[in-house]
Order: structure tokens, then C-alpha cells, then sequence
């Protein structure tokens, strides 16, 4: 996100440039940018998924197997608290398998003692048999010494199930580990979907979090730790404010259980669910679906926040230079609101879309102008390209400027062209600390010798 801010701010200062060098020449083309690069689209789509709070915490209760149920002291949706019964085994029958265990162990004993019985018997025919009858008393006894030892394994296996067994017996009750609501009660331990269920399941109350989930194709947009502004589907001014604490990429998200949005986009691609720890979650309820924005709230409203230099004014009436079908420039009014006091950024209520083209404010620019569309595109690598209002006939930058500019992917200007690492250039009429007296753009930003018409410092 600081990448693509740093981006979208060198994107605003070129579209200035480049509008005030194409008012230089007459008849030429005006460049036009789309609304989405040079402005700030608060709550937009393409940063905005679906979520719903959920708890925190989660206790799966399991009944064990071989076990029956005597009692069930819940039902679905009632309010528990931690030490709480939830339902008792049956321990009359953990008594009878216990005796029964201990009626095998002993059966088990007594037939060793015959085994041994038996072995002793054939060792001794065995010393009075002849030499051609050896072999067969041999693999007897060796046969009985094989059972024997499965016999004392099944002894060993039986007692580790009586002491389980005792210690069942003993802990009749199961409890709650926590505060919550009993969610679900699954008899046959299976829901609708035939998907294996736990026994009971508990949901914390309280401080909840938020469960959202992205596409397999967005997923470089989050990462662990990210702030997030959480806001309320009913009522666009409740906010809450947290982090995303975790991203399973291990489980796909239910389909089942929430809707999906993300920025608009109907191609099919796995889910993943990822989940924010909220600051403070008063207000919200259990299952509430909202919407998550990425980033920090910024106590604006929502909507397209532009500029005053791409703003055109005629008395109290608000206009933008557009681009329109036939890429012809036509001024198209809009409706502003308030304005951010911090950024000097104005809400443009209404008139204008994130995919429209616009240029920045000019003296020299007229309706039926043609229009010269410039996309964030444009800017990828040393592919990048000078429109022809900037002097450039499309002629690609590094021939404009020299064969080692680059636009890199931080977003800024690469080393060793006209535009050095740490701004611009000592070489290039603009010096290092912002832009050259005794060229056409003055030291405090764009000078007195500026094109007519074009921005002043």
C-alpha cells in the first residue's frame, strides 16, 4: 500500500507537468488520467471485502466413543458459563464394561496357564519320541508359545482400557471451559452437509473479531499485521478499528456461511479466510456482517476525494476537464462537498466515476479538444512512454530523457538519469534541492517563466 500511494503521488505530479507543457502547443492532444490514479477513493471496492464478527474463542466438545449420554442439561443457543454442566455420562454403564473388561482379563490368564499346561505336556512326549518325530513336537510348542504371547498382549491392551474405563467412570460431568453460547447440538455428529460435527459446540461472547475472506488472486493485497477499518453494512459512520491478526491459508473459506465482494470481480478463484482483532468490538453483535477497508480510518466519507488543480470553476458552479467517448475533451459538471482541511482534498458528491479520465485545470483548454489517455500502465519499467502533448511524439522516455531513467517498482525514478535517486538531478535545470532558478520552473516549484496558463509556484 506504500508502494502504490508512493506511486499514485508521482502520478499526480507528472499528470500537472504534463498538462502545463501541453498548453504550449497549440492544437496539440490533453492528457487525461483516470480518477482512480489521481484521486483518493475512499471505501472503493478494490480495498473493501466482506466480513461478519465472530468469536474469538471457540470450544468444541467431544463425546466419547463407547459412552453413552444420560442427560443433557443445554440446548442450542442458551448462555453457559465456564464450569457449567453441559451433559453426564451414563456411568451405570461404564461400571458393567469395567466388570466385563476385568471377566476378560481373568479368561485370558487362566488360558495361558492351560497353554503352559499343554507345553509341558509335549516337552515331555517330545524326550520319548523318536528322532523322525522331533520336528512335529517342535512346531507345536512353538505354535503355543505364539499364542501365549498374543494372549499376554491382549492382557496388556485390556488393562490400559480398565484404567480407562475407571478414570470415565469417575468424571461423570462435562463442563464448559468458557463463558458463551451454546451454537450447536449435533446428535449423530454430523450436519447437513454430512460433514463431521463436534458433540456441542461453544461460542465466547464478547470481544469478538472479524472473519473475512479473499480470493487466491487478491491475496498480496493483506498481510499479518495490516490496520483495517471495520465498517458497519447499516450505518456507514459506525466504524471500528483493529488488525489483521492471521491469514489460513490452510482451509478454504465456507461458501455456505458468508457472502462474498471483492472490488467487483465475478471470476471464479479460491477463498481463504483471514481474520482482525479489533481495538474495542462494543456495539457489534454475533454474526454481524460488515465490511472491512484496508488501511486506518480517515474520518471521511466516502467517495471520490479530488484535488482543487483538476477542478474547474465558473462562479459557484464546479466543472472537470473529461474525456468522452470519442476521446474529446467536454466540461462536465460535478457536485462537491466538504472538504479535507489536512490534504486540502475536496469530495466530488456527484458527476464522476473511478473510470473516467480527467486532466488537470488549464487556461488553454477547450471543449472538442482531443483527449490523450494516460494509464497507470504506462509507468511499468523503462517501457514507460512521453505523450505527445509533452514533447515526446510517444517516443519512449529513455529517448526523452536518457537511456538510464527507469521508473522502478518502489515508485520512484531510477539512478544514474536525468532524474537522480534522491529527487531530481544537478544536470537537468532542476537542482538538487527542488527545481533550478535560471530555468523555466522557479526554486520554490513552478516559476514566474512557466508556460502562460500552467501552474505557478
Amino acid at each position: 500500500m506504500k508502494k502504490k500511494a508512493m506511486m499514485t503521488g508521482l502520478l499526480g505530479v507528472l499528470a500537472l507537468l504534463f498538462a502545463a507543457c501541453s498548453a504550449q502547443e497549440e492544437g496539440s492532444g490533453v492528457t487525461v488520467q483516470p480518477v482512480s490514479v489521481i484521486a483518493t477513493v475512499s471505501g472503493a471496492g478494490q480495498n473493501r471485502f466482506s466480513g461478519k464478527a465472530v468469536s474469538p474463542n471457540t470450544q468444541k466438545v467431544s463425546k466419547e466413543e463407547n459412552r453413552t449420554v444420560k442427560e443433557v442439561l443445554v440446548s442450542a443457543g442458551d448462555e453457559v458459563h465456564a464450569g457449567d454442566v453441559l451433559f453426564r455420562y451414563d456411568v451405570d454403564e461404564a461400571k458393567l464394561n469395567i466388570e466385563q473388561a476385568k471377566l476378560e482379563v481373568e479368561r485370558s490368564k487362566n488360558s495361558i496357564e492351560t497353554l503352559k499346561s499343554q507345553i509341558e505336556t509335549l516337552e515331555k512326549e517330545k524326550e520319548k519320541a523318536k528322532s523322525s518325530e522331533q520336528l512335529g513336537y517342535t512346531l507345536q510348542i512353538q505354535s503355543l508359545e505364539v499364542e501365549i504371547k498374543q494372549t499376554e498382549y491382549n492382557i496388556s491392551a485390556k488393562e490400559v482400557e480398565i484404567e480407562r474405563l475407571e478414570k470415565a467412570a469417575e468424571s461423570v460431568d462435562v463442563v464448559s471451559e468458557i463463558d458463551g453460547i451454546i451454537q450447536s447440538i449435533s446428535e449423530n455428529g454430523y450436519d447437513n452437509y454430512g460433514n463431521p460435527q463436534p458433540y456441542m459446540t461453544i461460542v465466547q461472547v464478547g470481544n469478538y473479531r472479524i472473519e473475512g475472506k479473499i480470493a487466491e488472486t487478491n491475496m498480496s493485497a493483506i498481510y499479518t499485521g495490516m490496520p483495517v477499518t471495520v465498517r458497519s453494512r447499516v450505518n456507514e459512520d459506525q466504524t471500528w478499528s483493529g488488525m489483521i491478526d492471521s491469514i489460513d491459508t490452510e482451509n478454504t473459506a465456507n461458501e455456505n456461511q458468508m457472502g462474498y465482494y471483492e472490488g467487483g470481480q465475478g471470476q471464479s478463484a479460491t477463498k481463504y479466510p483471514f481474520y482482525v482483532s479489533l481495538e474495542n468490538s462494543e456495539g457489534l453483535m454475533m454474526g454481524q456482517h460488515v465490511f472491512i477497508e484496508l488501511g486506518e480510518a480517515t474520518g471521511r466519507a466516502a467517495g471520490i476525494w479530488l484535488y482543487p488543480q483538476f477542478i474547474h470553476m465558473e462562479g459557484d458552479k464546479a466543472y472537470v476537464w473529461a474525456a468522452n467517448e470519442q476521446d474529446e475533451i467536454e466540461k462536465r459538471e460535478i457536485t462537491v462537498a466538504e472538504t479535507d482541511e489536512a490534504t486540502g482534498e475536496v469530495r466530488v458528491a456527484e458527476g464522476l466515476a473511478v473510470t473516467d479520465y480527467i486532466a488537470a485545470d488549464s487556461e488553454e483548454i477547450k471543449e472538442g479538444m482531443k483527449a490523450t489517455r494516460f494509464d497507470e500502465n504506462d509507468f511499468q519499467g523503462g517501457g514507460m512512454t512521453v505523450p505527445e502533448n509533452f514533447g515526446g511524439e510517444g517516443m519512449p522516455m529513455e529517448e526523452q530523457f536518457g537511456d538510464d531513467v527507469n521508473v522502478d517498482e518502489e515508485g520512484g525514478f531510477g539512478e544514474g538519469g536525468n532524474f537522480e535517486e534522491g529527487g531530481f538531478g544537478e544536470g537537468d535545470g532542476m537542482e538538487e534541492g527542488g527545481f533550478a532558478e535560471d530555468e523555466s520552473f522557479e526554486e520554490d516549484g513552478l516559476g514566474d517563466d512557466a508556460a502562460d496558463g500552467g501552474p505557478k509556484g
